[in-house]
């Protein structure tokens, strides 16, 4: 009999679907805990509570249920919530400090509404575009909030100074995504001094006024990020840390330098600039503390000497530029200047470097790592002692998808003396002259996937290299595999840590289908005529048809002994004289999972031991304390007239389960006895055993359907039915 609570919740009829899951499911599906469902409305989990997508006309939810008593979180989105008009909407929920009424429609709020959540402090109304300005107001009256999303709201129709005068002393971080701005000019006299973080992504900003968020001595981060600004420039002080005005269509860089060198950004750490429109850099930049730029896909056509100089930049560490998608960049010597700090220089897609590749970056004593990606490079990269002491401490070198073709055979980039990672990857590269990369004496990483190697030979890397690298990557290459090759395959074999080897990644382009690994010849059949070699290749042929055959006999192998079984088992004589004669403790031995032990306990005994009067054994009953559990199943089996499997999910995944179940199968063999099956889970056949699949294919089993009346009704007769001998051997 279902439990109150249960039927609470089935006749209720209402869905629940976690917001971005887009899944619906009833509270009384098997899995769920119907004690977790608020009057069958709302789905309780892990402090947070869920009454979401009550969106047809009659599941509408027009208010909130009490809430357990742990729950800290509500999500109360999708529910086509046009209004929240009664001071008193959330007093199921006061203790809540988490929020969500995204996409509800929302028009109104009343000014009071919230007053009841005093300890909120997260509140997102993401998707509601018909907000009222008088709904803005009693959502910034919430003096408790730390975080605030409207995005989708389209706030940009209530114009530019929507946080005028507003006061929320607590507000960390203020999320405006999508909402339609064109200006923005609103801080003025807003009270905010511990906002951290404010977003504007993916609005249609074509100019802001930064200059009032000076007031926000607290903010941190501010993204500007997709939209269509063209300049931006302050009057005033901003305190950010981090500064995202990428993808938009600024021409010049920022303007940084207040009056007497003063900076306008005197904390900002991080400045990210790429994809705009800017085409050179200014003279004057005041940036004390910048330590990333990102000024890559940009529109510079040159760069010029000293376009960037250590003191405009005194803390900078790393700098990205490049992505010109329409040319290379002109790039003059000296452009990097007196940097002390400067460890990494991001160059992608930018420059032919048709001399050299130190000459640019002398005066960088620090710098460490090159980002070099999709440029034009031809060697030797260092031509003058200079050269060499600028790229003495470069210890990462990236030159992929830069069509290189050809790796001098000596001496290759032998000025970096202390370059640990190589990455070549995604070129034209066909062949490794033997040595090449000796002469690089801590080279540990090595990139050269996706190339054109078709044989890597013992003295491609010497023994010293190969003792020396940790890493080396040459997938995705066309290797020819024949007798070659096998020097490379036995290395791949033997090290497969050093290779980035742990997916099928090194193959044979002669052969497909076959891994390198695979590739199954010795160094003896490369001396054999090819009649031999043929007649060798149809002998592995013949055995791997018959490996496959034992393989799949093996897997039918419960499928045959059944079939077998069918055939030649006797006409139940034997099965009748044991039930004549043996000597039973009990009617029905029952095999489940201990997580199906609540249907065994709730559906199954009630019909067979109180209904039908039968002895069942169980083994979270049965069992004698103390015994081995194999002793365990084997007694109760034998001693038992039936043996009933309760097929699920978790019974699929259990391996005590897996063995009652084969030893049940030999069992009744053995006894010319057939098991009872009842299934209590659709269990996809994919997940089925082999033992569990040959037995739904040979029996006919129960499927327990707990639908109406009628279904239930069906599945007491055909387990009656089941049992009639039983019943039978009673009678007599």
């Amino acid at each position: 009999m279902l439990r109150p609570y249960l039927l609470l919740c089935l006749s209720a009829g209402l869905l629940h679907k976690s917001y971005g899951a887009r899944c619906r499911c009833r509270c009384g599906d098997r899995g769920y805990n119907p004690r977790t469902c608020c009057e069958g409305l709302c789905l309780y989990r892990n402090g947070s509570t869920f009454c979401n997508d009550h969106c047809c006309e009659d599941q509408l939810l027009r208010y909130v249920p009490a809430l357990p008593s742990g729950s800290f979180r509500l999500v109360f989105s999708c529910n086509d919530l046009r209004s929240i008009d009664r001071d008193d909407f959330f007093h199921n929920a006061t203790n809540i400090t988490s929020l969500g009424l995204q996409y509800n429609k929302l028009e109104y709020i009343r000014p009071g509404a919230f007053h009841l959540l005093t300890a909120l402090t997260s509140l997102t109304l993401f998707g509601n575009d018909r907000l009222s300005q008088p709904s803005l107001r009693a959502i910034f009256a919430i003096s408790t909030l730390e975080s605030l999303h409207i995005g989708v709201c389209e706030l940009g129709r209530f114009g530019q100074d929507i946080f005028r005068n507003v006061t929320m002393p607590r507000l960390r971080t203020l999320r405006l995504n999508s909402n339609k701005f064109t200006h923005f000019d609103g801080f003025h006299n807003a009270t905010m001094p511990r906002l951290q973080t404010l977003n504007f992504l993916r609005n249609n900003m074509e100019t802001i006024n930064p200059s009032p968020m000076s007031t926000l001595t607290g903010l941190q981060i501010l993204t500007l990020t997709y939209n269509k600004l063209s300049q931006f420039n302050t009057n005033g002080v901003l305190y950010v840390e981090s500064l995202y005005v990428d993808k938009n269509r600024l021409s010049e860089f920022p303007t940084t330098c207040a009056e007497n060198n003063q900076s306008f950004y005197p904390r900002l750490r991080h400045l990210q600039l790429s994809s705009n429109r800017i085409d050179h850099m200014p003279k004057d930049v005041c940036l004390p503390k910048l330590e990333v730029l990102d000024l890559s896909s940009n529109s510079f056509k040159t760069l010029y000497e000293n376009s960037f100089n250590g003191n405009q930049f005194p803390s900078l560490i790393e700098i990205l530029i490049g992505g010109q998608t329409e040319h290379y960049l002109a790039i003059q010597d000296n452009v990097f200047l007196n940097f002390t700090a400067l460890t990494s220089v991001g160059l992608h897609q930018s420059y032919s470097f048709k001399d050299t590749i130190c000459g640019k970056f002398l005066n960088c004593p620090k710098l460490n790592q090159l980002l070099l990606s999709q440029n034009g490079f031809l060697f030797p990269v260092c031509s003058t002692a200079n050269e060499n002491k600028a790229c003495e401490n470069i210890t990462e070198l990236n030159m992929d998808k830069s069509d290189i073709s050809n790796i001098p055979e000596h001496n290759f980039l032998f000025c970096f003396s202390k370059l640990t990672h190589l990455s070549l990857s995604m070129n034209a590269i066909t062949h490794i002259p033997d040595g090449a990369f000796d002469s690089i004496p801590r080279l540990t990483h090595l990139y050269l996937q996706s190339n054109r190697i078709s044989v890597v030979s013992p003295d491609t890397f010497s023994a010293d290299t190969r003792r020396r690298l940790k890493w080396l990557d040459l997938s995705f290459n066309p290797f020819h595999c024949s007798c070659d090759v096998l020097w490379f395959r036995a290395w791949l074999r033997v090290s497969p840590s050093l290779f980035y080897s742990h997916r099928p990644y090194y193959n044979c382009k002669n052969i497909p289908s076959t891994s390198i690994t695979q590739f199954s010849l010795n160094e003896q059949s490369c001396m054999l005529s090819e009649s031999t070699s043929i007649m060798i290749i149809y002998t592995i042929a013949i055995i791997i048809v018959t490996l496959t055959t034992a393989s799949a006999v093996f897997r039918c192998r419960w499928h045959l002994r059944l079939l077998l079984y069918e055939v030649f088992r006797g006409r139940g004589e034997l099965r009748r004289q044991l039930l004549i004669n043996g000597d039973f403790d009990y009617d029905v031995f029952v095999s489940y999972d201990s997580e199906d032990s609540l249907w065994v306990r709730e559906c199954l005994m009630p019909e067979l031991e109180d209904r039908l009067g039968l002895r069942l054994c169980l083994h979270e009953r049965d069992f004698i304390p103390g015994r081995d559990i194999v002793d365990n199943i084997a007694t109760m089996v034998q001693r038992s007239k039936k043996v009933l499997m309760v097929f699920s999910n978790a019974f699929v995944d259990s391996q005590w389960c897996q063995f009652e179940l084969s030893f049940c199968l030999q069992h009744a063999m053995d006894t010319e006895d057939a098991l009872i099956i009842v299934c209590v889970d659709d269990v996809a056949s994919r997940d089925l055993t082999a033992a569990m699949m040959a037995v739904l294919k040979t029996t006919t089993y129960i499927q327990w359907l707990d639908r109406d009346g009628d279904a239930i009704l069906a599945f007491r007769g055909r387990l009656r039915a089941a049992l009639d001998e039983v019943f039978a051997e009673e009678a007599v």
